[in-house]
């Protein structure tokens, strides 16, 4: 099971909600839930690298937020 708290404290801090990232990342926010959940292996990596556009990260810390 992947440890997202730091994930979910960016989303609220640059996005507001998780809604709100989901639209942005073009998914919706049932299949954000599913991702979060670990469920299908997690997060793709076109969306990794989406969300780390949207949020803002550091590519070098992206390991930190997603894994």
């Amino acid at each position: 099971m992947f440890n997202y708290n730091l994930l979910n404290n960016r989303i609220a801090q640059v996005c507001g909600s998780q809604q709100e990232f989901a639209r942005r990342l073009g998914i919706s926010f049932e299949e954000l839930q599913e991702r979060m959940l670990g469920k299908d292996g997690g997060f793709l990596a076109s969306e990794m690298q989406k969300g780390i556009e949207i949020l803002s990260i550091p590519i070098t810390h992206a390991v930190k937020y997603f894994f």
